[in-house]
């Protein structure tokens, strides 16, 4: 659930590039709309890596779909 109460359609877990050691979590919403736990998101409310890597990908099943 995010902070307007919504609750996601789709979750991934995305391994971060810096530190393999960690994941970030990407969650869709019905609207379309993504957002993801990283530091660099939560602060800017923009598009990271970690979302554009699911925008990108031809098949986002192939990330860890969380359910």
């Amino acid at each position: 659930m995010n902070k307007y109460g919504k609750l996601p359609i789709h979750k991934w877990s995305v391994p971060s590039k810096s530190y393999p050691e960690l994941s970030y979590k990407v969650s869709q919403f019905k609207e379309g709309r993504f957002e993801c736990d990283c530091m660099f998101f939560l602060t800017k409310r923009v598009d990271c890596r970690h979302i554009g890597l699911i925008k990108a990908s031809l098949n986002p099943d192939q990330l860890s779909l969380i359910d």
